[in-house]
């Protein structure tokens, strides 16, 4: 729709020299270009925060870019490096210096490789130095030379020994340079239904969906031919105090949300008569009655409800023995951090705040000690976790034993008073806020309200935190989506109570960042989707193609007042109408998602009737290029025809696979997320207007999706 590009756009003379030349030293953008097209570039101020929020002493700009110089050009062996498709060399900053260099490195399964040779006979190459000028660097082959043959895949240990004696410990990515794709008679031409796992309700829920209510989601949709299951992320959450049901805000990326698990299913649950006695209770009944008669979920009532049945089961557990039983030793090793999560989990309800505003400085360094917390809150959150899992994997054995494809959601950012943050402070900015600049949707821009992650720091770390995330999903996931894919190429770091037109792009190590990727989906079997939508450059696309990645195909995206006002939809996407950002088909046609952002200060007022022309001229287009192909029986705008027409067009299509919004199914004009809201609207918190059991009886959402299934039946048979 056509706005005005209300970003500030500056003169890059405005900006002196010393504090650009920082900037650029530090991969910090000087400008970018805008979803409008204009060139928008950074002010001073924007720049030398971004930098602050470095780490960087900016009083005397000269000084910090001399001593940013120093360190990259004292840094003279990578602490990472990538060798695609197993060959690969590490970039040495060696200046001149010649002399024998000493090789050793471990592959993963303790294989050793050795080799000597002398600097002054490697290879050498001219590349762009931090500081703009021509800088030589030395390629010290991983492949020992060549002869040795191409690296196998995984994480292998390399030591270099320079003629110095000193010693450098080089994390070698070995990976191929395509991802993992499954074969194509298990996941090509699939479809499925896309439903947030809070918004399930049956006569059995609690007041909030959970993994017993997806599977029976999964079961049923199985049976007319959908196989993918596609929810939003289910970390784990505070529920309490503090309070955020945010899915896309979540106290870590490591750990689950234990609002989802089904307590009676739970074999502790026959062996707890506390658990029993509660769940049967009067008390509970009324409270269960009263939760599902609303229409939204309650999460504070529905947690304490759900913990109440859950608590005694984690007694039962730990006294029982069972921490001691090789399935949770299993779960233990496979997430080291157990214990400090649950500590932190323990606390933070004991302190009924924040970390951030602990009183305790020592506590707030993250020095936790016996006493600090409630012992059996530990427990609580250590056996809720290997719940879920044991709960989940299930789950997802018997979908994916059978064809199904489980596809799950991985949010760009964790919150700044979560886990992931306290236990390692250095590794985020805490002080800026991811975002995206603003586009035709959201006029004012978006910022997210979670810190940003330090790209040196993520590089000196050498990635454990980001293996670690991506193996807590790969675990369960056949498909994962990555939310936000550009941020593996840059992020749009904004002040901390700044508008979000005020952010600054930092550059991250793109390289390294996929060839992790990479190597985790094959090893995981699992498909990476990069959602690729917004203010998003050709190298991103170039990147998700190159690496055979899967991008999104969104109607609401793609849609344009031209005579083909739909693109062809692409091979290899995931294709659907709309995500949960997005406003329902029925509420998108009639435009009155346009007077929704208005009326939350997210679209200028005056820019109203050119907006609702846009849309009323696009819809217009849309219905008639539907016409044309034989979709719709004329190009009249009605929103089932089209709703039909729009489901059978992608599921036509050559995609991976076709996610339908489940509430699109009944033509739902409630949005579950107004991106840019936090109190103006309950966001995450619509329960679905339909049961499941009324979903199951529905002849007419039944119709709809034999419709799509026999559409996916005729493109695999005819491609």
């Amino acid at each position: 729709m056509p706005v005005n590009d209300r970003t500030l756009v500056t003169t890059e003379s405005e900006i002196s020299a010393p504090v650009r030349r920082l900037a650029l030293a530090h991969g910090l953008y000087l400008e970018y270009v805008s979803a409008f097209g204009h060139t928008v570039r950074a002010t001073e101020d924007q720049l030398l925060h971004t930098l602050t929020s470095l780490g960087v002493d900016v009083s005397d700009p000269d000084a910090a870019y001399r001593d940013r110089v120093a360190r990259v050009r004292g840094e003279r062996v990578p602490p990472v490096a990538v060798a695609w498709d197993g060959v690969g060399a590490v970039a040495l900053r060696l200046g001149d210096a010649a002399g024998a260099i000493e090789c050793r490195l471990v592959l993963e399964d303790a294989t050793e490789r050795t080799w000597r040779v002398d600097a002054g006979a490697l290879k050498r190459e001219t590349r762009t130095g931090i500081d703009g000028s021509p800088e030589t660097v030395t390629l010290l082959d991983l492949n020992g030379g060549g002869g040795a043959g191409a690296l196998v895949s995984g994480y292998h240990e390399l030591t270099v020994t320079l003629a110095d004696g000193s010693e450098h410990r080089v994390r070698v990515i070995s990976a191929p340079v395509v991802s993992f794709r499954h074969e194509p008679g298990r996941c090509g031409h699939a479809w499925g239904l896309f439903c947030p796992m809070y918004a399930l309700r049956s006569a059995r829920t609690m007041g909030c969906g959970d993994l017993t209510e997806m599977e029976r989601l999964a079961d049923w949709q199985a049976t007319l031919g959908g196989t993918v299951v596609s929810t939003l992320p289910v970390l784990a959450s505070f529920l309490d105090e503090p309070f955020d049901a945010s899915p896309y805000s979540p106290v870590s990326r490591l750990f689950w949300n234990e609002l989802f698990i089904d307590p009676v299913r739970c074999p502790e649950f026959m062996m707890s008569m506390e658990a029993r006695q509660r769940m049967g209770s009067q008390e509970a009944m009324v409270e269960r009655m009263d939760l599902e008669a609303l229409d939204k979920v309650d999460y504070r009532r529905a947690n304490a409800l759900r913990r109440s049945v859950l608590a005694p089961l984690a007694e039962v557990f730990f006294n029982s023995g069972g921490a001691d039983s090789p399935e949770y030793k299993a779960f233990e090793r496979e997430n080291p951090l157990l214990d400090e999560y649950a500590r932190f989990r323990a606390v933070t309800e004991r302190q009924r705040c924040g970390w951030p505003v602990w009183k305790d400085d020592r506590l707030k360094r993250g020095d936790l000690r016996e006493g600090d917390w409630d012992p059996a809150a530990e427990r609580y959150h250590k056996f809720v976790q290997f719940a879920f899992n044991r709960q989940f994997g299930a789950f997802a054995k018997k979908h994916s034993s059978r064809g199904g494809i489980v596809y799950l959601d991985l949010p760009v950012g964790v919150r700044t008073d979560g886990f992931d943050v306290f236990r390692d402070q250095s590794l985020f900015a805490l002080d800026v806020s991811v975002g995206a600049p603003p586009d035709s949707y959201f006029t004012g821009g978006q910022s997210w309200g979670f810190p940003a992650l330090h790209p040196d720091r993520l590089r000196e770390t050498r990635y454990d935190y980001f293996i670690g995330v991506l193996r807590n999903h790969m675990r369960h996931a056949d498909y994962l989506r990555l939310d936000h894919v550009m941020a593996f190429h840059r992020l749009f770091w904004i002040p901390v109570g700044a508008p979000a037109s005020e952010g600054v792009y930092v550059k991250y190590a793109a390289d390294e960042m996929y060839a992790i990727l990479c190597l985790e989906s094959h090893r995981n079997r699992c498909r990476i989707v990069g959602e690729n939508l917004g203010t998003v450059p050709p190298y991103v696309n170039e990147s998700l193609k190159r690496h055979q990645m899967c991008p999104l195909y969104v109607v609401q995206y793609e849609q344009s007042p031209k005579e083909i006002s739909l693109p062809e939809v692409t091979a290899h996407c995931v294709a659907s109408v709309n995500t949960h950002d997005m406003p329902t088909i029925a509420r998108s046609l009639s435009g009155d998602d346009i007077d929704d952002r208005i009326a939350f200060d997210l679209f200028p007022a005056e820019e109203r009737d050119g907006a609702k022309a846009h849309r009323e001229r696009s819809n217009k287009a849309m219905a008639k290029q539907l016409h044309r192909t034989g979709l719709m029986e004329s190009d009249a705008q009605d929103a089932a025809q089209v709703r039909d027409a729009l489901h059978e067009l992608l599921a036509s299509s050559e995609a991976d696979f076709v996610l339908v919004n489940i509430e699109d199914l009944w033509l739902e004009r409630r949005w579950q997320n107004v991106p840019g809201t936090t109190d103006e609207h309950p966001n995450w918190r619509f329960r679905l207007a339909k049961t499941t059991e009324e979903l199951e009886r529905d002849a007419a959402v039944r119709a709809q999706l034999e419709r799509v299934n026999e559409a996916r039946r005729r493109a695999k048979v005819e491609g």
